[in-house]
């Protein structure tokens, strides 16, 4: 009887794991196709929304620009160098992610740019801004426990909206710079026209 308990503990254990595991397998596929260029659509609707009111649909342009796979293999990408890059500590990964902090903010002003040049654009660009950038993420702490206080109520109707247009201003002034200078060409970072 003993026996036949122990058997039936480890099929539901294996059970439990292996829907776990295709839980963390699904959620990560849905990340990488879905939530990645949602994150660069969004990058692009608050670079827009800073000079005038933008349309909420360009949180969606990736999958309409036709450079749907180099966005996503790009985004792919800084994740996975930013995970390696930790394995060798938190501070290795802590500089590389803030070293292709920039790349969203260049999909979505130019979607087909290579992905060996969206990482080299936004490390020239962060060249001397990691600290600040660090500062800058360092100022919202107070929001963030205020959000915690709030079971994330607050961190989605005010907090992200108010961080991401935060980060677009700092995005927009790192890239005058690198237009000034020759980081980036005026045909790399195209800017938004307006209709």
């Amino acid at each position: 009887m003993d026996f036949f308990t122990s058997t039936q503990f480890l099929m539901i254990v294996s059970t439990a794991i292996g829907i776990l595991m295709v839980l963390f397998i699904g959620f990560t596929l849905l990340k990488i196709f879905l939530g990645n260029p949602l994150l660069v659509g969004c990058s692009r609707f608050f670079l827009e929304n800073s000079d005038r009111k933008a349309r909420f649909g360009l949180v969606g342009t990736v999958f309409q620009s036709g450079n749907y796979l180099n966005v996503v293999l790009t985004m792919f990408l800084r994740k996975l160098f930013t995970v390696l890059w930790s394995l060798l500590l938190l501070i290795p990964g802590l500089v590389k992610s803030y070293s292709y902090s920039m790349i969203p903010y260049i999909l979505a002003e130019n979607p087909s740019i290579s992905r060996r040049r969206a990482f080299e654009i936004s490390r020239k660009m962060m060249d001397g801004q990691k600290l600040n950038a660090f500062f800058l993420d360092l100022s919202f702490i107070g929001w963030i426990i205020l959000s915690t206080l709030t079971c994330g109520v607050l961190d989605i109707f005010y907090v992200v909206p108010y961080r991401q247009a935060t980060w677009a201003e700092f995005y927009k002034v790192n890239r005058q710079q690198a237009l000034q200078n020759g980081t980036a060409t005026p045909e790399e970072l195209q800017g938004f026209p307006f209709y």
